[in-house]
């Protein structure tokens, strides 16, 4: 979720110095502590409040020179349709907010109905649901590879 407020990484390596990198599309760099990360030389990494635009960056951890396996940040969204049957409403996903250009989709079930210009990364629509996507409007699907 891009609304979530803050999702932890930790370290499958043990030892007694840590750092944490982040790889943003040009290789992987050290991170230290600021307004989004804290634990970067703990083994338990927090991010908190990220911005969907961080779309697929990879981190990982080295303790005592060892690295850990990469971790992947994706964002998904799944419909609920908790209030209406109305795209826009924040309230019928899963992370109580509309989806973005960054956001994975999937809607399992019900009939969304998109009254306006809807985006996101990619569309999951299972057999049981179908999406209604009123005259003159449309849904962006970006599709951008992923590295």
């Amino acid at each position: 979720c891009q609304s979530q407020p803050s999702i932890s990484f930790t370290s499958e390596v043990t030892g007694s110095a840590y750092q944490w990198q982040v790889n943003a599309g040009n290789g992987y760099e050290d991170i230290s502590d600021n307004i989004y990360y804290s634990g970067t030389g703990t083994a338990t990494l927090q991010l908190t409040n990220i911005p969907s635009s961080w779309y697929n960056y990879r981190y990982r951890c080295f303790a005592d020179s060892t690295t850990n396996k990469t971790f992947t940040l994706k964002f998904t969204n799944t419909w609920t349709g908790a209030i209406d049957s109305t795209w826009e409403n924040p309230g019928n996903w899963s992370c109580n907010t509309v989806p973005d250009i960054n956001t994975d989709v999937i809607i399992n079930t019900g009939i969304p109905r998109l009254n306006s210009h809807g985006l996101c990364r990619s569309l999951n629509l299972s057999a049981n649901a179908r999406l209604n996507i009123l005259d003159g409007q449309k849904l962006e699907i970006s599709g951008r590879e992923q590295e």
